[in-house]
């Protein structure tokens, strides 16, 4: 065997070796990045890794990030979350927006899965995972029977603008903020989230809640168009 030939056999090795040993290091470090190790013929010492993003069923492309909301209500002692979406971990925080008048939010915790789905929820609930939340220490409660909007994000990037309620949340422009919004219609409530200011901007998610009582209705086609 030449030199070359040993230098090839050699490379080639410590490429596999190096790739079963980070592939899964990368993985585990930063989930959102599909690592992809390609041994290239004209340079066979070279590792390059592939960055790309993974976006989970049910999530909102948000910049380039994926940003999970859902419906959350607390009925009696339970507050029930439906996420579509990659399952979340317990003890992940979940920033909750009451969506009235003076809008306002709340932290809370997963502490469990749901045996039972939530209430309220039309759409095909095999797509839905159901959650048990309870209200972190120290922050203000949340009114019974009243869907709220439930971001996967942390409360630092939400603040209070007058009567409505800001989120900050990654993107590309340092500017970009999100708000929040609701209205009803015949027998149900539509919660929706924005870019930029409600009805304006984008709308980057919209979930239909049903409460099955006659309501006077208030929606735009904007917030009810699927």
């Amino acid at each position: 065997m030449s030199h070359a030939d040993r230098r090839s056999v050699l490379s080639a090795s410590a490429y596999f070796c190096l790739r079963s040993y980070l592939v899964p290091i990368v993985g585990i470090l930063t989930p959102e990045i599909d690592a992809d190790f390609d041994y290239g013929q004209n340079h066979p010492s070279t590792l390059r890794i592939a960055h790309r993003p993974r976006l989970p069923f049910g999530a909102i492309p948000h910049g380039g990030n994926a940003i999970q909301f859902g419906v959350a209500v607390k009925s009696g002692n339970r507050i029930c979350l439906s996420l579509r979406g990659k399952a979340i971990p317990l003890n992940t925080t979940v920033t909750l927006v009451t969506t009235s008048a003076q809008q306002s939010t709340a932290i809370a915790l997963v502490v469990e899965l749901s045996s039972s789905t939530c209430p309220g929820i039309k759409d095909d609930q095999s797509s839905y995972t159901s959650y048990q939340l309870r209200v972190a220490p120290g922050t203000s409660d949340v009114q019974e029977n009243m869907p709220l909007i439930a971001a996967i994000a942390l409360p630092s990037q939400f603040k209070k603008h007058h009567e409505m309620v800001e989120a900050h949340l990654p993107g590309p422009l340092p500017s970009q903020f999100d708000t929040f919004q609701s209205c009803t219609s015949a027998d149900g409530v539509h919660l929706t989230v924005w870019q930029g200011k409600p009805l304006v901007g984008k709308r980057v998610w919209h979930q239909y809640y049903y409460l099955g009582q006659d309501l006077e209705q208030t929606c735009t086609v904007k917030e009810t168009a699927p």
